[in-house]
């Protein structure tokens, strides 16, 4: 896929293969299907031109080096995501600030599963202790910060 760039998924897929775009250095930009619930291992694992995308809010898994060397920069994780696994988030030297919507911290496989150049992890308020006591969110407790919740 060395010359993709874009690419947009109409189909009602709750997975996408392993390393389904793995090493698509130039794809830069990425929609996904509302009825995605996970990101599989190494799916957008070298993409260094992709630099944001929006994870659908019924993504509950993010698989292992799903974002590997990618260029992300920033991301908003969904509040049902429950698990990100081992290097999710691996080398992605870009990836300063995180988001996290999940009021309870999701599993976290390892500590190597973010990226050492973040250097802002955002949590809703609340949840601010639970995340910096959380088995390996505690090595990232001096970059969780509390968010305010938007009420509706």
């Amino acid at each position: 896929c060395s010359g993709l760039t874009s690419v947009t998924i109409l189909a009602n897929l709750t997975s996408l293969g392993s390393y389904c775009f793995n090493h698509c250095a130039l794809l830069a930009s990425v929609t996904l299907p509302n009825t995605l619930t996970e990101l599989s291992n190494g799916l957008f694992s070298y993409c260094s031109n992709l630099t944001s995308i929006t994870l659908p809010n019924t993504v509950t898994s993010i698989g292992n080096q799903a974002f590997n060397r990618s260029g992300l920069t920033s991301i908003i994780i969904p509040s049902a995501v429950t698990a990100i696994n081992a290097q999710a988030f691996y080398r992605c030297n870009d990836l300063i600030s995180m988001k996290i919507e999940a009021t309870t911290p999701p599993t976290l496989s390892n500590t190597n599963a973010i990226s050492t150049a973040t250097t802002q992890i955002q949590v809703p308020m609340a949840s601010v202790e639970a995340y910096k006591t959380a088995t390996n969110w505690s090595n990232f407790a001096d970059i969780i910060v509390g968010y305010e919740e938007e009420t509706t």
